[in-house]
């Protein structure tokens, strides 16, 4: 049977039940972003990218974290899909002794109909609250983030157990669950962006709008399960603070017919320094 890796996130029970078989025709999922291409080279945005970020030396507070996320349940077993997509609003607050809370809230709907009669969250109602007793806050990254590449890398690999398999969409993925539980400072993003410059397999798209509607520098890797996903980042150009991730499948693989291009995940970080 083919193995698809679940795309959650990184959160319990937070998922949208969709699934990479033939899809319904009211199958919708968010749009591809609009993309504005960029003749410079990868490097060179890199680098201009990590300067600015690293310029802004403010150390934000990571207590209370907000992002707008929706994600598909990647399975091979079913096929049920979404009439539309309903974001999640995820708000994420802890203290100084791991102590805290997650409230998940119903966003509004950005595409697609719900159908008529439809059971659908009132835009803001919760839909899921965990509350954590001091030292019990679920985090993958405890330690706050180095400020340089070697540190960052070793920072990320110790974390993940990582080991000769891992590509660089992995290494994408691991940049968005950092970035869910840390408000990151000028000189954590210009680290990411520096390890990022070092493969070879990063390529910069250009500019974009994210789900947000904010202004940034997409970068993609097109690595995982043989290339057919690509894991996109978005970086703001004036502040190099990482705005967004997205995870798209792109296609190759044997019996999934899912349409190409189709986007089956997205954060939005709310916080800006």
């Amino acid at each position: 049977m083919l193995a698809v890796a679940a795309v959650v996130l990184a959160l319990p029970a937070v998922v949208i039940p969709v699934s990479l078989v033939p899809q319904p025709a009211a199958a919708v999922a968010p749009p591809a972003l609009e993309i504005i291409p960029t003749e410079e080279d990868a490097l060179v945005v890199l680098a201009r990218l990590s300067s600015v970020a690293r310029a802004t030396k403010g150390a934000p507070s990571s207590s209370r974290i907000e992002s707008e996320t929706w994600s598909a349940d990647v399975t091979v077993a079913q096929s049920k899909w979404a009439t539309h997509v309903q974001p999640r609003e995820v708000t994420r607050t802890r203290a100084a002794d791991l102590s805290g809370a997650i409230v998940v809230r119903a966003g509004e709907v950005r595409w697609g109909v719900p159908p008529a009669g439809s059971d659908i969250a009132e835009p803001g109602a919760e839909l899921e609250h965990y509350e954590y007793p001091a030292g019990e806050f679920p985090l993958l990254f405890p330690q706050a983030p180095p400020t340089t590449a070697d540190a960052l890398q070793r920072y990320l690999d110790t974390a993940l157990g990582a080991d000769a398999l891992m590509t660089t969409g992995d290494y994408f993925a691991a940049v968005q669950d950092l970035r869910t539980e840390w408000v990151l400072s000028g000189p954590q993003t210009a680290a990411i962006l520096d390890i990022l410059a070092s493969r070879h397999d990063v390529t910069v798209l250009g500019g974009v709008s994210d789900r947000l509607g904010r202004a940034g520098i997409a970068i993609a890797t097109e690595t995982r399960m043989g290339g057919a996903f690509r894991d996109l980042l978005i970086f703001d150009a004036d502040t190099g603070a990482l705005l967004a991730g997205e995870e798209s499948y792109i296609g190759a693989i044997d019996g999934v017919q899912i349409e190409p291009e189709t986007v089956l995940s997205y954060t939005a970080w709310k916080e800006t320094r």
